[in-house]
């Protein structure tokens, strides 16, 4: 098994902290893992990717010509990043900020991602909710292993939050397996 998991959008969507996660997750479940984080200088608003790579062997490369799911949390991911993603792989679609695309070779699983957190209460876990489609559409990690990773990676004064990021990421899950 070899994954190789690109995330894209604005700063402040937190796509670095679910690459992280993701990774954190793997290692966890005792997989190998890449990772590589790519932003633009500004703190928030520039764009931000990074890629995870995972595998029950050797890694190899961190980096992946085609990707087989991308997590795109914007229009401007979607009409970058979509067509790297490798025929039958899974494009995971923010359609709160993003039109669905009619025509791909991957798989599109998308879902009002940006409006179900803020149905959450915060729009910040945004990430989250996509990290729970990334498990739902892909089955490479579960629910469980993705919240482990979460008291590991954020910082003790906000552990408070954990609950909610737990809620994002079984509502994001439960959107992606409705969907197929």
């Amino acid at each position: 098994m070899r994954e190789a998991i690109f995330m894209s959008g604005r700063g402040g969507q937190g796509v670095l902290l679910s690459g992280t996660i993701v990774a954190e997750a793997a290692m966890q479940a005792g997989l190998n893992v890449s990772y590589y984080p790519i932003y633009d200088p500004e703190v928030r608003g520039g764009r931000t990717t990074c890629m995870v790579v995972v595998a029950d062997g050797p890694v190899g490369s961190p980096i992946a010509g085609r990707y087989t799911t991308a997590v795109l949390m914007d229009e401007i991911a979607v009409e970058r990043h979509l067509p790297e993603v490798a025929e039958g792989g899974v494009a995971l679609v923010n359609t709160t900020l993003a039109e669905m695309p009619e025509e791909t070779s991957a798989r599109i699983v998308g879902a009002p991602v940006s409006q179900m957190a803020e149905d959450l209460g915060d729009e910040r876990v945004s990430n989250m909710v996509m990290l729970g489609m990334l498990a739902g559409a892909t089955g490479m990690l579960t629910v469980e292993q993705i919240a482990a990773a979460l008291p590991v990676l954020i910082a003790e004064r906000h552990h408070k939050l954990i609950p909610l990021n737990i809620r994002a990421i079984e509502a994001g899950y439960e959107a992606a397996s409705i969907k197929g």
